[in-house]
Order: C-alpha cells, then structure tokens, then sequence
C-alpha cells in the first residue's frame, strides 16, 4: 500500500495528516507513506521530517521545485511502489479504518480499479463545520458503465480515492484536476465504487483549491467551473471517444456546455466569450469535421459521431457542430439495433457475473428458488471476460447442478464470448437490476439497482408490481 500526501505551505496540518495515516490500523511493513514537498516555503518539510525519524521504514520526504498539486501527484507516483495507491492532501484527515473498509472493496470486487468514500466539511480548525452536509449526499447513482457519468461530473475527492495502480495512469500536463483523472482513468478501464459514509475530514479553508484558490484567468469564483470546462474540453481531446457509445457523447457534450454555461452565469457579463478563457483550436476543429464527414460518407456513424466530439472539443464554437452531432448520435443509434446480446430476453432482465454464480452453486440455487413460479425476468449471466468454450462448459455444468435444464419458470441467458463497447452499453442499459454478492463492506456501493441473495425478495416484489402497472 503506497499514500501519497502532497504537500505546500501546509506546516500547520500536514503532521495531522501523517497521523491519520499512521493510525489506519494498516500492517506498517505494507505501508509506505511519501510526502512530497512542493516547494514550500515555510516549515512542511522540517515537520516531515520528524515522521522520517520516529517512522523511517514508512515515511519518506520527496521535495521538489514548486508545480502545482497535479505535478506533486504525479512525483508521488514515481516515487511509491505499491499495488495499490491512495491521495491525502496535506490540509486533509482520514477517518479511523479508511484503508480497511476500502481494500475490503477491492478484495471482494476485482472488476472494481478504484474506490472512493464520502467528506465531512471541517473548518481550519478540523471541526465539523455546522449546517454543512457530507460533500457527496446527493450524488446520483452510479452506473457500472460510470465513463460518461464521470466525464459528465467529477465525484471524487483525491483525499478519498484508493485506487489500483494498474489504473493510475499519470496525469497529462493538461489535465488540471488530479482526483477526476483517477476516477475517470478507472471508470474508463473497469468499474468504481464508493462508500456512502465519511472517510475524510475535508478541510475547507481560504487557500484550498475548493476555495477558488486557482482563478485561471477570471474573477476568483470563476475558478472552479473554468477548471470544469477545462478538464472536459482536454479529456475529450485526448481520451479514445471509441470506448463511449454515440449517445454517451450526446450526454458528455451536454455537461461539457453546462459547465460552461456556470462560467458565463459567473462571469458577471452576459459577453462574456468562453474560448476567451479556454485554449481552442478551429484549424484543428475543421479537419476533425472534415474527417467525420468521410466517416459519414462510408456510413460509419459512431465514427463520424466520435470525430464531431473531438471537433468540437477542440472549438466548442464550431458552425453547426452541436446540431450535427445530435442528428449523428441518432443515426448512430439506429445503425445499431441489431446488436443486441440480450435479445430474446423476458421483459425484466438480471444481470450476475458468471465468475461469482461459478464461484459456488448457492448464489444460482437462492435465485431459482426465489424467482420461483414467474415468467417476467431474464437472468443474464454475463461470461464475456472467459473463453467462450470454457464458460460454455462451465454453466451448463452449472445449470445441471443446480436442477435448472427443464425448468421453464428460470430463464437463463449467457453472454459469452467478447463485446464491444456498442454491445456492453447496450448490455447494461437494458437491465433492470444487478444480482451478486453482498460486499464485505455493507456501505460500500458500485452501481445503483444491485441486489444480493438477502434482498432479491424485494427486486421480485419491485418487478411484479412493475409489471402490474404496465398491465393495468
């Protein structure tokens, strides 16, 4: 287990960092713990220092010219060696137990790259600050296909993400917010998950980022949403569009504009002019256009739906782009109906990961005994990650122990064999519900509509009286 803690100017808080590190209750001989000196300027580094003597087997001091937190981030990557990775910013605290209930996520969820908690707001003085709720209490679910989602609206703070290290790529020089890159990097390459309850004590204070420390060329309120704007303008620059279906980047291109309609609102003139304020490039623009005009020439619409993004991403301005790219993002769509690998499904559908129902024939039996007699769900039984002839053999083996072959009130689906990315969206946004174990962490969360063995009474109960509405 590697942490990293970046740290500027931060002599008054930075031993409470360490310490609530150190108090995690992690084995120490798995624990390395660097703090990476940004360039201060007052006494961080002679603080840590004292950490290097009385932990030198875990605390390690980097220092490093001055170059924002994104940069010391980065160094601190560098710098660690561990599996997995975890952030703390110097002005923050971690809640007692926070690696524990974290790893234990990773543990039971290997398809999961990262995981988050919730923030408790404190003032300077480390209180819980009054009237102020957890940061995160009305975030909206989170899908298992989460990439666009996120794209759309950062939901982590780098103080509370863990995170593989085969997911943390380091961050581009142009991206400007270190915690939505993890999140996004993970989101992109598997999926996330988060724990509903606080696992920082996040410090709100004049010279915190979240105070609109970085204005970026307007008013100092108009720091947060320009970084918004920035980073989805650069992450659609250089991320591969490839891995979003086309009305994905409808829906990333809808926050893209939101967050900078925030930056007008904020402006304090109605004149204001967006790529005053953002980097832009029309030439650019223009060839990406043309290019999707090629694609669309050949009927490629994901293509030519992918390459107006980027267009536009790179001049938001773009004549007629917007309008285009809705009308490419439906034909997109419709170019695609046939791939459907739920097809053939009842009106309700189940997900279960095929590893977990193989894993022990009990998690199969609790869910023919309690579907038991109806004929309005699919379990589909997702065994794309497996070679097609050995999820073949092994779920029909499955199904035969489990009594299933002649039963026709159970009706089985296996996906099996790979998936694009076109057919894992389709996939998941025909479902109903996610079936699987429960997590050894009871408040941990990864998508929205999951279901365990002990609560697949309720999702019954919830189709039938769906399906009775529909009827009636």
């Amino acid at each position: 287990m590697s942490v990293v803690i970046a740290a500027y100017n931060y002599e008054q808080y930075v031993g409470e960092a360490i310490e609530s590190v150190l108090s995690q209750g992690y084995p120490a001989e798995l624990l390395e713990v660097v703090v990476v000196d940004d360039g201060s300027t007052d006494g961080t580094a002679e603080v840590v220092k004292g950490y290097e003597v009385s932990h030198p087997a875990v605390v390690r001091l980097v220092q490093q010219p001055n170059g924002g937190p994104e940069a010391a981030v980065n160094r601190g990557l560098l710098e660690t060696r561990g599996d997995l990775v975890a952030f703390l910013d110097a002005d923050d605290a971690w809640m007692p137990e926070k690696l524990l209930a974290q790893v234990a996520v990773l543990q039971d969820r290997p398809e999961v790259g990262l995981v988050f908690g919730d923030m408790l707001p404190v003032g300077p003085d480390g209180q819980p600050l009054p009237g102020e709720p957890l940061i995160l209490h009305a975030m909206p679910p989170l899908t298992r296909r989460a990439a666009a989602q996120v794209l759309a609206g950062n939901v982590a703070s780098t103080s509370a993400i863990l995170v593989r290290r085969s997911v943390a790529e380091p961050i581009p020089a142009e991206i400007p917010i270190a915690d939505w890159w993890f999140t996004l990097q993970a989101a992109f390459k598997g999926e996330i998950a988060w724990i509903r309850r606080p696992v920082v004590r996040y410090r709100m204070h004049n010279a915190s980022r979240s105070s609109g420390r970085r204005g970026g060329g307007g008013a100092p309120k108009l720091g947060p949403f320009l970084r918004d704007v920035r980073f989805k303008l650069d992450a659609m620059r250089i991320l591969d569009l490839s891995a979003f279906a086309p009305y994905e980047l409808a829906q990333i291109w809808d926050g893209a504009e939101h967050s900078a309609s925030l930056v007008l609102q904020n402006s304090g003139t109605h004149f204001a002019h967006l790529t005053s304020l953002v980097e832009t490039d029309p030439e650019r623009a223009e060839e990406l256009a043309a290019e999707a005009d090629r694609a669309g020439g050949r009927g490629e619409y994901a293509e030519e739906a992918r390459l107006l993004t980027r267009a536009l991403a790179w001049d938001p301005y773009l004549l007629g782009g917007r309008t285009r790219l809705r009308e490419v993002v439906e034909k997109a769509e419709q170019s695609f109906s046939g791939l459907n690998p739920l097809a053939g499904a009842r009106r309700f559908v189940i997900l279960a990961d095929a590893e977990e129902l193989l894993a022990a024939d009990d998690l199969l039996r609790t869910y023919a005994a309690v579907m038991a007699g109806s004929d309005l769900a699919t379990l589909a039984i997702d065994a794309s990650r497996l070679p097609e002839a050995q999820a073949t053999d092994e779920l029909t083996a499955l199904v035969a122990r489990c009594d299933l072959q002649a039963r026709s009130d159970i009706d089985l689906l296996a996906i099996v064999g790979e998936r694009d990315q076109i057919q894992k969206q389709r996939m998941h946004a025909g479902l109903t519900a996610y079936y699987r174990r429960p997590l050894r962490t009871p408040d941990a969360v990864s998508a929205a509509h999951e279901f365990t063995p002990v609560s697949l009474r309720q999702l019954r109960l919830l189709i039938e009286r769906v399906a009775a509405q529909e009827a009636g």
